[in-house]
């Protein structure tokens, strides 16, 4: 990490020495900028970047990157701000679509993520992520099989994925399909996933979640959910 943090440094270096030699390098303040998101300098990227911004009106690649370090400080509705800039310039940009139905769903406003996420898809069939996406928003609105069936389609296109067999457990269980919750549990933990805290990190405890989607969970399926004495 040392040395790659040094890299992007005399990188940064590089771009302050083009950025004094002509202040107008909108390329250079988005590059600097790119820099400074990958070293969690999210402050001096949304500087760079809205310089560029300031510099073309039209820059779908400022928005974007504006949206990128945004979101990385939990700005979501600035974030969904600059990814709708970013689609009103280059409506195709599935990465735009995908990152503003991901905020969206962060922000609990899930049908526009669903729209969102659902164009992603369009634009990309191959996305794993936008599947996701779509299945948290789905499962937000309660609507538990299609956000299973977009995880088992996540699962397809990524198999090695241990999150995306743990949530479909999840939702498995919210739907008292117990045998099958507790296969996707147990590869999920096969895979190296902690489950355990996972599950406490989300809802506190196996009683929390049994109250909030008015189920009962099996003893078994409980033990592996349950810290350990």
């Amino acid at each position: 990490m040392t040395k790659t943090i040094e890299r992007y440094d005399i990188a940064i270096e590089h771009f302050n020495k083009a950025i004094k030699l002509n202040p107008r390098l909108r390329q250079a303040y988005i590059n600097r900028g790119v820099l400074y998101t990958r070293k969690s300098e999210y402050d001096r990227a949304i500087e760079d970047f809205n310089k560029a911004i300031e510099l073309d009106h039209d820059y779908a690649a400022a928005y974007f990157n504006r949206g990128l370090a945004y979101r990385a400080i939990n700005e979501y509705h600035r974030a969904i701000r600059d990814f709708s800039k970013t689609i009103e310039l280059d409506p195709n940009l599935t990465k735009a679509h995908l990152l503003r139905g991901i905020s969206y769903a962060e922000t609990a406003e899930f049908n526009p993520a669903i729209c969102d996420l659902s164009r992603a898809i369009e634009l990309d069939p191959d996305s794993a992520e936008a599947y996701i996406g779509r299945s948290m928003a789905y499962a937000g609105e309660a609507e538990f099989a299609p956000a299973i069936q977009d995880l088992s389609r996540a699962i397809a296109l990524d198999s090695g994925d241990a999150r995306s067999y743990y949530t479909r457990g999840l939702t498995r269980l919210m739907v008292e399909e117990w045998r099958s919750a507790a296969s996707d549990l147990s590869h999920a933990k096969s895979l190296g996933f902690d489950i355990t805290s996972a599950f406490s990190g989300v809802f506190g405890s196996v009683a929390d979640f049994e109250q909030k989607y008015g189920v009962q969970l099996p003893k078994s399926i409980s033990a592996m959910l349950a810290p350990k004495p």
